[in-house]
């Protein structure tokens, strides 16, 4: 069970960071007028009590209202089905959707650098600890053939690396293949393979998907 002190400190973060990230968005959609930001927040993975920071970031300009009707009537099925598939299959999530604090069209579209702006978003705003080594995964969605021998060395040899070297872990943001073997590394062996303090062992993973 979670001391006081460890759940104050955590609220505290929570709440620092929401407002940050309210502020950034703020200044996103007051900057951009062609790519604006409405879904941010944090997803709470409910089978280990997990919790993580998400936002989907518009790198291309608003679609036509046909087009973007037909791609939010697919997404919604999509959203049903995997949720029909995580229920058949036990895992639970649950989305915190942060609700815009302002809401602001502007006129004007300024040019903006993602790279840059997304950096800002990860370093100031979630408040990942910089890294000293930046690891890719990537590979495909399939099933992931390999012995649970080697699967296992995998494992424990990426997450030791990243924990040892203070990385960033970057790959694809879907629960399936290579993607789901980097999930499942890091939820097993981050605090097997590592003498530091657990509450010390922060790996920052992210997933990107489209």
């Amino acid at each position: 069970m979670e001391n006081p002190e460890t759940q104050s400190a955590r609220l505290q973060s929570y709440a620092r960071i929401t407002k940050a990230v309210h502020e950034w968005v703020d200044k996103n959609n007051k900057l951009y007028s062609d790519k604006q930001i409405e879904d941010y927040g944090q997803i709470h993975f409910t089978q280990n009590d997990r919790k993580s920071w998400y936002i989907r970031y518009p790198f291309d300009p608003p679609k036509t209202m046909e087009s973007a009707l037909r791609d939010e009537t697919h997404e919604q099925r999509t959203i049903n089905t995997t949720a029909e598939e995580r229920d058949h299959q036990g895992n639970f999530s649950v989305i915190q959707q942060l609700l815009p604090s302002h809401t602001f069209v502007s006129t004007l579209s300024v040019r903006r650098e993602p790279a840059k702006h997304l950096i800002e978003l990860l370093r100031d705003k979630w408040e990942l600890p910089p890294p000293e080594l930046i690891i890719s995964v990537t590979g495909g969605a399939k099933v992931f053939n390999l012995s649970q021998r080697s699967r296992i060395a995998l494992q424990k040899g990426l997450v030791s690396a990243a924990v040892t070297t203070d990385a960033w872990v970057f790959t694809g943001g879907t629960y399936a293949g290579v993607m789901k073997d980097v999930g499942d590394a890091f939820e097993k062996w981050t605090y097997k393979t590592s003498t530091v303090d657990r509450g010390l062992v922060q790996v920052p993973v992210i997933g990107i998907a489209s």
